[in-house]
């Protein structure tokens, strides 16, 4: 790794640099949020105030950053006003615009002619960089929809744990009064976007790049999660208990763990031909991980 950045111009590592500055700037508020206001093994244990997803995708990232060298490149004048321009920005104390700054920054790294591996790290990043500004925008814009929508499908599960409940809205009321308010926090398609992301990462980590045929993979993905989602707040109506060990107990990070595994699953295999690919460490990784599992379940 040394010898990796002694040999890196500036020009060569100001966008990746910049954009991992941008995500962490864009993390830690939240980060410094948890661990004031909780126990340390338990902010840790929550994932710092964000999801698990997200620190896996960032260690990926990281990972296929550092793993070649850094093609040296020569940055044009726009590119280098833009990116003083998004220092300038990140001074803002925003986590938002920090993450419009990370997306921006890592198009700009892949506009330069980059390693394969260097071309999956900040493709990697910009989705991950994008899918919180994108998730903002639509649950501001179409929250009723989407909110009423989790409502509704949720109920077509009630009849499951024999609860008696009307829909009104987003909030689903039991006849014994208790009932459980939708709001984004729960809403599936935050669930769906992180699953989305992990499985785009895992994808680009096993093949390098997408094909037509991983799209059916997507859409079974979303599926399963949309019904995961469904499931866990149709349980949350039954009573109070159940619904602070699937919100905030233990039940929500089985859940988040039990998505983690289905994501893995919905990866497409490697094919014959894909032999010497060079992301063929990533592959390795997904193994190690289906691996562990498996000897997890058999203990």
């Amino acid at each position: 790794m040394r010898s990796l950045a002694s040999k890196a111009s500036a020009e060569t590592l100001f966008f990746p640099l910049l954009t991992y500055l941008a995500v962490l700037n864009a993390l830690l508020p939240e980060v410094i949020r948890t661990l004031l206001s909780e126990p340390f093994n338990a902010a840790v244990f929550n994932g710092l105030g964000h999801s698990f997803v997200v620190w896996v995708v960032l260690f990926i990232s990281l990972r296929l950053t550092l793993e070649v060298r850094f093609n040296k490149v020569k940055t044009t004048p726009i590119y280098i006003y833009a990116g003083i321009l998004l220092c300038g920005l990140l001074l803002i104390p925003n986590a938002l615009l920090s993450w419009l700054v990370a997306a921006t920054s890592a198009w700009l790294w892949l506009r330069h002619p980059l390693q394969e591996k260097h071309r999956i790290a900040a493709t990697i990043l910009f989705a991950m960089a994008i899918r919180e500004p994108c998730c903002q925008l639509s649950l501001t814009l179409f929250a009723n929809q989407i909110l009423t929508f989790d409502a509704w499908f949720s109920s077509l599960f009630l009849p499951l744990f024999q609860i008696e409940a009307a829909v009104a809205g987003n909030t689903i009321v039991q006849a014994n009064g208790f009932s459980l308010l939708v709001l984004t926090g729960c809403s599936a398609f935050t669930n769906m976007s992180l699953a989305l992301l992990l499985w785009l990462t895992l994808s680009l980590l096993k093949h390098g790049e997408l094909e037509r045929r991983d799209i059916k993979h997507a859409v079974i993905l979303a599926l399963v999660v949309l019904t995961i989602n469904g499931l866990r707040l149709s349980a949350m109506t039954i009573d109070h208990d159940w619904y602070s060990f699937l919100h905030d107990g233990f039940g929500a990070t089985a859940i988040e763990l039990f998505t983690f595994i289905v994501t893995l699953i919905c990866v497409r295999r490697r094919d014959n031909y894909e032999n010497g690919h060079s992301t063929s460490t990533g592959s390795d990784f997904i193994h190690q991980l289906l691996t562990r599992f498996k000897n997890i379940k058999n203990h």
